[in-house]
């Protein structure tokens, strides 16, 4: 959830003209990056190398379980 002071400054960096669609996506990228904030501070992340070896694997597969 984002907090009405994030909004605020949201706003603040807009150009003066954008589109309702480019407004609710940039609102949608900057809630996805604090809901990951927070499950980083709660231990919920992958760390860079188990990132990079479970894209590795996904990558490889077909796509089939």
């Amino acid at each position: 959830m984002l907090t009405k002071t994030q909004v605020i400054e949201g706003l603040q960096n807009l150009p003066e003209e954008i589109s309702v669609d480019d407004l609710f996506e940039r609102f949608l990228l900057i809630n996805k990056i604090e809901e990951a904030r927070k499950l980083s501070k709660q231990g919920l992340s992958f760390s860079e190398e188990e990132a990079k070896e479970k894209m590795s694997r996904w990558l490889k597969s077909d796509g089939t379980k």
